[in-house]
């Protein structure tokens, strides 16, 4: 599993391959936006996320969000995480080519 982070104001992506990562410990901010997504509702979420149903803004309630990725393989985990980028990013500019980093 891949737990991803998009930071909006800051302009990044960071994601977590280690389930014990202290960093997603702290995802438990109110009214955080958690999507747990797998093979079969990649497709459903991606179209969503085209439609600017997935808005990011500077309010705390859409300033981040995190996914939980749960794919056959870590490497279309991280392939995914190209893909979603370049989707949000032709709404989100500045998302388009902010930085990926892969802290664990």
């Amino acid at each position: 599993m891949l737990h991803i982070y998009v930071n909006y104001p800051e302009a990044h992506f960071t994601t977590h391959s280690e389930p014990t990562c202290r960093e997603i410990r702290k995802r438990g901010k109110e009214a955080q936006r958690l999507h747990s997504l797998d093979a079969h509702s990649l497709g459903s979420f991606l179209t969503q996320a085209a439609r600017g149903e997935y808005p990011f803004g500077s309010d705390s309630s859409k300033n981040d969000m995190w996914l939980e990725l749960s794919l056959p393989t870590s490497r279309q985990e991280l392939a995914f995480v190209d893909v979603f980028q370049a989707v949000i990013g032709v709404r989100y500019l500045r998302l388009l080519h902010a930085p990926i980093v892969n802290h664990c």
